[in-house]
């Protein structure tokens, strides 16, 4: 029969509360559950939104990258180009002033004793001279 002790269920809390209790305890129990519902939504929204903002790129943006990415490649090829213009007519510049300034004559002169004083003044100031003294020997002397 049903109406034993073990086939009942046992009383819940809206049973005992069914007046003006009771609907404010599920009004507030709906309210709740409602409440965490709009914040998972809500949660589940905001990654919605974070994953497709940092994946998606409009077209756009894509050929503003691309040409970016040219400009910038343009730019490296035009200063290596420069640079190395600008290294060559250094080195040139520097070639014509050394060769002006310090002219260089790779020779070996023998002077006598009176020719090397007039030979050593009339040389341009910026030339090193180097000088090698010395006696002259006859071969058997060594023998």
């Amino acid at each position: 029969m049903p109406n034993e002790v073990g086939d009942v269920p046992p009383p819940t809390m809206h049973d005992y509360n069914t007046g003006p209790k009771g609907v404010i305890a599920d009004y507030k129990e709906a309210k709740e559950k409602m409440i965490k519902r709009l914040e998972q939504e809500r949660q589940q929204k905001l990654q919605i939104i974070e994953q497709s903002t940092f994946q998606v790129k409009t077209l756009k943006d894509e050929e503003e990258e691309k040409k970016n990415q040219m400009e910038d490649e343009d730019d490296e090829d035009f200063l290596k180009k420069y640079r190395q213009q600008k290294m060559e007519e250094f080195r040139k510049q520097k070639a014509q002033v050394t060769q002006k300034s310090n002219p260089m004559f790779g020779r070996l002169i023998q002077l006598s004793r009176a020719d090397f004083v007039s030979f050593v003044e009339q040389e341009n100031h910026d030339v090193l001279i180097i000088i090698h003294l010395h006696e002259n020997v006859e071969k058997q002397d060594f023998f």
